[in-house]
């Protein structure tokens, strides 16, 4: 209980002033140290949340140097595969101009059977030898000029294949080896 303001002495009051004052004192200090905790608490979490962001950047930057290079690699197997469609001939082009060139082969195989059996009646009517050779001779230039062509344009068709495969296997490794 509390005594009445008029039964207090003068000391009393004075004891109670510097009891109240040292209660006052104690909670200052207790709210100095707690304000310190929480200064300490939010510096402590201002700086966890600024290395969060900072590796959260360097992670995005690396990820979007990785992408980059990704798509440079992308964009030049493209640009390969562009290349080549255009200097490359088509199989359906070689197909005609091959079966064109058997065409014209088997035509100058007829021409020559035609022309050993015209040779031949001539012989029997007694054709000069001399006569007889040259036709012979200019037949089979002929002949061995278009096989020549033929087997060029086979040959040529096996190199642009071959190219292709070498070319396309150089790629995937190129490609391959970049991804890793």
């Amino acid at each position: 209980m509390r005594p009445s303001k008029e039964s207090c002495s003068h000391v009393e009051l004075v004891t109670r002033f510097a009891a109240l004052e040292a209660h006052f004192k104690a909670f200052e200090i207790l709210m100095d140290e707690r304000d310190r905790r929480y200064t300490q608490r939010s510096s402590a979490q201002d700086e966890a949340v600024k290395a969060a962001l900072a590796t959260s950047k360097e992670a995005v930057t690396k990820a979007e140097i990785a992408t980059e290079k990704r798509f440079e690699g992308v964009n030049e197997f493209r640009s390969a595969l562009s290349d080549q469609s255009a200097t490359l001939l088509p199989r359906n082009e070689y197909l005609v101009q091959h079966d064109s060139l058997v065409k014209t082969l088997e035509e100058l195989k007829q021409w020559r059977i035609g022309m050993e059996t015209k040779i031949a009646a001539r012989i029997l009517t007694d054709l000069p030898r001399s006569e007889f050779e040259i036709y012979r001779q200019a037949t089979d230039k002929i002949l061995q000029t278009n096989q020549g062509r033929s087997q060029g344009v086979g040959l040529i068709g096996s190199l642009i294949f071959g190219s292709v495969i070498v070319l396309s296997y150089i790629v995937t490794i190129a490609f391959t080896l970049w991804k890793h």
